[in-house]
């Protein structure tokens, strides 16, 4: 199910695009973080396992590194949110879901601005993403991924969670400078 809502037109939006995918006798092979496709060259990828029912959000990462994702799902399945985070937005605290998994073989860019999540559907999911710049903990910023904001987003309340994210500041506790994505 996709459920990708439309954005503000005027700024880098939210996208979700169809991979490429070759197939033969051999097997299959399938384009993931082309730049063509994603727009920007990513810095770092990440490939991260999940047990069933693991959520991990909401993150972001704020100026002077800021960052872009290109996260998809390549075995299970996954429910990815996303949130407008940019003040100057006028679809600033609007979300979006999508379904991620490895049959659709789609690609959800995330712009700068938007904090990013995801919750472990099924099949004990692997997802992959590239970030536009480097992971760096003292720019990383998140709120809690039981805000109302998120109000029946996520697919099951029993959930798996670590402690940064179990104990991250509601969007209500969020001092301004955790919104600055540009300088």
């Amino acid at each position: 199910m996709i459920r990708l809502i439309e954005f503000d037109n005027t700024l880098e939006q939210p996208r979700l695009v169809k991979c490429h995918k070759s197939a033969d006798y051999r097997g299959e092979l399938t384009r993931v973080f082309d730049e063509q496709l994603i727009g920007w060259k990513p810095k770092q990828v990440n490939l991260v396992y999940n047990r069933n029912n693991t959520l991990r959000g909401m993150h972001w990462q704020i100026w002077p590194k800021p960052v872009a994702k290109a996260v998809t799902c390549v075995c299970g399945s996954i429910q990815d949110v996303i949130v407008d985070l940019r003040p100057y937005s006028r679809t600033f605290m609007h979300k979006a879901t999508v379904n991620l998994n490895y049959h659709y073989r789609y690609l959800l860019i995330v712009p700068i601005g938007f904090a990013h999540g995801f919750y472990a559907v099924s099949g004990s999911p692997t997802v992959v993403y590239g970030l536009s710049e480097e992971y760096d903990q003292q720019y990383e910023r998140s709120f809690n991924y039981a805000d109302t904001l998120l109000n029946n987003v996520w697919s099951s309340q029993n959930v798996i969670v670590s402690d940064k994210d179990k104990h991250a500041p509601f969007i209500e506790d969020l001092k301004p400078g955790d919104l600055e994505f540009r300088g």
